[in-house]
């Protein structure tokens, strides 16, 4: 997908997930922008020590962008580039809040209870309904 210039406004980042990665892919460049991946830091806690958070290795990075990539191919859709994540531009009247309200909600049919096509369908359907025309 191309990137959008850079745009004034809320923004939110979507991470190496599947439900980031397919909102991604339908809102499509008029709304969303190619990014730099960052990583969460892992959490480890080992019994009886505190946790201890560090960066993920290469090989736990090559993992995520390869489970990424197989759920995205279920759904029909390219594995996103490695290197990067991307950033959806919200309109003025549109919180966070009411962007995963609205793709986490009922009326959006998990993963494991609906085929692709309804699961992105719903997606698309919401989406539209926040942002307005996607491409």
């Amino acid at each position: 997908m191309p990137s959008t210039p850079p745009r004034k406004g809320a923004s939110v980042v979507l991470g190496p997930h599947l439900r980031h990665s397919l909102i991604a892919y339908l809102a499509g460049p008029r709304h969303v922008q190619r990014v730099p991946r960052q990583f969460d830091d892992v959490v480890e806690a080992v019994h009886g020590q505190p946790p201890v958070s560090r960066r993920p290795s290469d090989t736990e990075r090559d993992e995520i962008q390869e489970h990424l990539t197989e759920f995205l191919a279920d759904f029909g859709i390219p594995a996103p580039p490695a290197a990067d994540e991307w950033r959806l531009y919200l309109p003025p009247e549109v919180s966070e809040g009411d962007l995963w309200s609205a793709v986490n909600g009922p009326e959006v049919r998990h993963e494991s209870e609906a085929s692709a096509p309804e699961v992105l369908a719903d997606l698309r359907t919401q989406l539209e309904r926040i942002l307005g025309p996607l491409d």
